[in-house]
């Protein structure tokens, strides 16, 4: 299901996935260990310190180089210092690569989804964020509810 949204939303920008050509697939991030980490964090910051995004999760695996299993996700997506979405699922696969000496990363699933926001939740089977893109794509049984506020544009039927 490919959803656009025609207002500013930095998470949910819903487009479809292109794929990487040979020349420019990225590489794997080196690890110096694998296994099992538990409650952890992993916050990203723009130029300034500002923070942009932040995952945690209840438990990770490590499955490869690059390659994270994560349980219980959950991602914060921030504007001006706040919380303005977040996205919640019970397991998902991070990857984090290097592509042109710069750390690229990218989380997809196929189990449910749901995304809150300031009068806005989505709920999904299966996602696919890009969040250098500011892209997330939500594969099926996309449903999508606004909340209605007093003064908004959409009429009460």
């Amino acid at each position: 299901m490919l959803l656009g949204l025609a207002f500013p939303l930095p998470l949910l920008l819903l487009t479809g996935a292109g794929e990487d050509t040979p020349q420019h697939r990225p590489q794997p991030l080196p690890m110096a260990s694998s296994g099992v980490i538990e409650s952890f964090k992993i916050p990203e910051r723009d130029a300034a310190g500002n923070l942009l995004w932040l995952i945690q999760g209840e438990k990770a695996q490590i499955i490869q180089e690059g390659r994270i299993q994560i349980f219980n996700v959950q991602v914060d997506t921030y504007r001006l210092g706040e919380v303005d979405q977040t996205m919640t699922s019970p397991e998902c696969l991070l990857i984090r690569q290097t592509e042109g000496g710069k750390v690229v990363t990218h989380a997809e699933s196929t189990n449910k989804v749901a995304i809150v926001g300031k009068n806005l939740l989505i709920t999904a089977d299966g996602f696919q964020w890009f969040p250098e893109q500011t892209r997330l794509v939500m594969q099926k049984n996309v449903q999508v509810v606004f909340e209605r506020k007093k003064g908004s544009l959409f009429k009460n039927s």
